[in-house]
């Protein structure tokens, strides 16, 4: 006998899966990262430059980030960061960064995604 239960919740999970993963690729694009001294972010897409709060949430480990960013016009970005995406000291310069929070820089951090 099938557990119908455990079949629809398979169903629906993979379901919920391949439409993440669809929607994250439609609004795949090549984005700028840029962390401001004062600790704001910049984010340019295309010919765009917004202004961006990252969000809590935001995930960092050695083989990828995920950055949840409020744009100041009021919309959400995800940025998925994977360690080849990017040069590997620009990648372990944000990790580093992000895990600190706070710390000042005279320099902006520029990054390609």
């Amino acid at each position: 006998m099938i557990d119908l239960h455990g079949f629809m919740l398979k169903i629906f999970l993979y379901t919920v899966l391949v439409m993440g993963v669809y929607l994250a690729l439609k609004n795949n694009c090549r984005r700028v990262l840029q962390w401001q001294p004062d600790g704001q972010w910049q984010i340019e897409q295309g010919e765009q430059v917004y202004g961006a709060r990252l969000l809590p949430g935001s995930v960092v480990t050695p083989f990828f980030s995920m950055l949840n960013f409020r744009l100041h016009a009021g919309r959400r970005v995800n940025v998925w960061l994977f360690r080849d995406n990017i040069q590997s000291e620009k990648f372990r310069q944000l990790r580093v960064r992000l895990k600190v929070e706070g710390i000042s820089s005279a320099a902006h951090d520029k990054l390609a995604s």
